[in-house]
């Protein structure tokens, strides 16, 4: 396993000039050179000290002339927000400038409090997304090309420079859905996931998605590289100060993703979570990669096992520049050691033309009684209207889908949809006989934690005989 490393120029303090939080940034981009890292990854998000980097390729670029081995990545350009044709364009030049050294990730975004100032919603980013990608994908290798989307629509074009890398740059995709997963697997896309501080089990249950959804390809999975945050030190109580700066960073992007605090001058409120998705520092310790070397070798050998193809160090949620390098130089020190070896990272190269397979041909629809034809791309307040309408005198706790069918209402990284996190999208379940994943959409009625809500899924996939049903459906269906 490989380690890269994650820029997020965080801006704790109004009082923290500008020009000190980039040159802070470049110290770390330096330092991670000189010990090894990989592939160094800068962010894109807007309107928000959290993550101030508006333009990843920008800090690409810069980053290119004060290092001299590391590659250098986009993690992620949000495509929606653009015309696919001037990204093709400009990450090319990218490429172009540092003679090679990039890797591209894309992704569709998450923050609602970006969505609404910028005039998107969660379907249409989707949408935008996956037209967006074809169609750099495409800008790379031909020429005079036309396009004609649902979104995006253009006469002959030839995108100008060609990338550096033939026949274009390593090309990763931010991935949690089936959706996006399955796009990867089709043309060659690496993928990156971020649990964004959740159990391991959660990871583990979106690498078996990945899996299940490769092989009903016939595609050989994509590399993957996991992004986490990781604290290295022999102090238990600066462990603690780590993981207290830790849950005020999660608080304040769990606010952003559902735009759901106050914000002003780029700095969002730290407004208290619903319950249950708060995560108390003891927590942060023990799901993280936080502690004594010894013991971050031990977590990341877990990360290892999973089949992870590299590790992305996340160093700075808001710590003074001095405690994050001491950190970084003992990670240095005393863990990447134990990672030594002379395999290279994987580097996807995608196809711009795609897999041409049929997953099913009929699908596998099981828990979909009383639902309208379009539920696939309701959103949150229409499955809410749902739940309420269907429960009758009973209410009705949960609709379960095979991964090939799913809704495509989008969650954050925990499950919530929501706000006020009643209703929850669940991806890391299964058939309780086959294993096969599920997606689910859980109403809390009454708060069910985690427990509660695993085990009503399994009780009711054996109710409704659903390991038979969609076993029989699928071998009917091929």
């Amino acid at each position: 396993m490989k380690f890269d490393y994650f820029v997020t120029h965080t801006r704790a303090e109004a009082s923290e000039p500008f020009e000190q939080l980039y040159a802070d940034g470049l110290e770390q981009v330096r330092l991670c050179d000189q010990i090894g890292i990989d592939t160094i990854w800068f962010p894109e998000h807007q309107f928000t000290n959290q993550l101030c980097s508006p333009a990843p390729l920008i800090n690409v670029v810069d980053a290119a002339h004060r290092t001299t081995r590391a590659r250098l990545g986009t993690a992620v350009v949000i495509t929606p927000y653009y015309n696919p044709l001037l990204v093709a364009g400009q990450l090319a030049l990218a490429d172009q400038l540092t003679q090679g050294r990039l890797d591209i990730g894309f992704g569709r975004g998450g923050f609602k409090y970006e969505y609404e100032r910028l005039g998107m919603t969660e379907p249409l980013a989707a949408a935008r997304q996956q037209e967006a990608l074809e169609i750099i994908l495409r800008a790379w290798t031909e020429t005079d090309f036309a396009y004609a989307g649902t979104h995006f629509k253009f006469p002959e074009v030839t995108v100008v420079p060609r990338p550096y890398q033939r026949p274009c740059p390593p090309t990763w995709i931010a991935a949690r859905t089936p959706d996006s997963m399955r796009f990867a697997a089709e043309h060659g896309i690496g993928i990156m996931m971020a649990p964004q501080r959740q159990p391991i089990g959660r990871l583990q249950g979106q690498m078996r998605l990945l899996d299940a959804i490769c092989e009903d390809l016939g595609a050989a999975r994509p590399p993957v590289r996991v992004t986490r945050e990781i604290w290295v030190t022999t102090s238990p109580a600066e462990t603690r100060r780590a993981a207290e700066l830790l849950q005020e960073y999660h608080t304040v992007q769990w606010n952003l993703h559902q735009n759901a605090a106050p914000t002003v001058d780029g700095f969002t409120e730290p407004v208290p979570l619903p319950k249950g998705y708060d995560i108390a520092p003891e927590e942060l310790i023990a799901r993280g990669v936080m502690g004594d070397p010894e013991h971050c070798v031990e977590r990341l050998r877990q990360y290892e096992a999973l089949g992870a193809d590299a590790f992305i160090l996340t160093f700075d949620w808001g710590q003074p520049q001095r405690d994050i390098l001491r950190s970084l130089e003992l990670f240095a020190e005393r863990v990447m050691p134990h990672f030594a070896h002379d395999r290279p990272a994987a580097r996807p190269i995608p196809d711009p033309q795609g897999r041409s397979r049929t997953i099913l041909r009929e699908p596998v629809l099981i828990d979909v009684e009383g639902l309208g034809g379009d539920w696939m791309s309701w959103e949150a307040d229409q499955w809410f209207h749902q739940f309420e309408r269907a429960s009758g005198g009973e209410r009705r706790r949960s609709y379960i889908f095979d991964f090939a069918t799913a809704p495509k209402v989008r969650a954050h990284a925990d499950g919530a949809v929501d706000v006020q996190g009643l209703l929850r999208l669940v991806s890391d379940a299964g058939c309780p006989d086959c294993g096969r994943p599920v997606i689910a959409l859980y109403r809390r009625w009454e708060g069910e934690d985690r427990a509660v809500i695993t085990r009503h899924l399994a009780e009711r996939m054996r109710d409704l005989r659903w390991h038979a049903r969609h076993t029989n459906r699928r071998a009917m269906g091929r």
